[in-house]
């Protein structure tokens, strides 16, 4: 005999899902942020864009954006890397970094971001599109209290605190949390062996 469970309701699960609200709870948008490394003659770099529209308009960021609701969390980051820098999917391995989900990271809204790592050996070119302005592989250089991502005559210079980095006052800054996300993502490097 098929004995169907039911809730205090009463309901069976076809019942409660036939009935069920989903619009009860308010839903955060989900976004995929892409840190892709390079590392090459001991030098280490990591893909940038540069932002084109608001929020933080002209502000350089790692590639990524808005999950699409039919879509895998990993491929909306294959998307998102493709569509803002060239890369395709054969040219980088991604892996989940962490989640992000500070209630204020994003002015837009509440947004949850899932981070992806990739270190790739090889120089691969890219080229700006869709919603970026400029694409580019800056040079990390970091000692003990500094941190520098430059790339032509853009440096973005951060100094070393207790909680990670933050910016110095006569530099640009990474938007949203990002300068956060790459702290963890060099920490990751490091925890890994990846560089010392």
């Amino acid at each position: 005999m098929d004995v169907q469970l039911r809730n205090a309701k009463g309901e069976t699960e076809e019942e409660f899902l036939k009935n069920y609200d989903p619009n009860r709870y308010p839903c955060p948008a989900v976004t995929v942020d892409i840190i892709v490394f390079q590392k090459q003659d001991n030098r280490l770099k990591v893909l940038l864009v540069k932002r084109k529209n608001h929020p933080y308009i002209g502000n350089w960021a790692f590639p990524g954006g808005f999950l699409d609701i039919d879509e895998d969390i990993k491929d909306a980051a294959y998307r998102e890397l493709k569509e803002e820098t060239s890369v395709e999917i054969h040219q980088v391995e991604l892996h989940q970094l962490h989640t992000y989900g500070n209630i204020h990271r994003d002015p837009r809204m509440r947004v949850i971001s899932i981070a992806y790592i990739a270190i790739v050996h090889q120089d691969i070119p890219v080229k700006a599109m869709d919603d970026a302005e400029d694409a580019a592989w800056f040079y990390i250089t970091m000692d003990q209290q500094q941190l520098t991502l430059n790339h032509d005559d853009i440096n973005l210079r951060f100094i070393k605190t207790d909680d990670g980095f933050q910016k110095m006052s006569d530099s640009l800054s990474l938007a949203f949390d990002h300068l956060n996300i790459l702290s963890d993502a060099l920490q990751y490097l490091k925890d890994n062996n990846l560089i010392k």
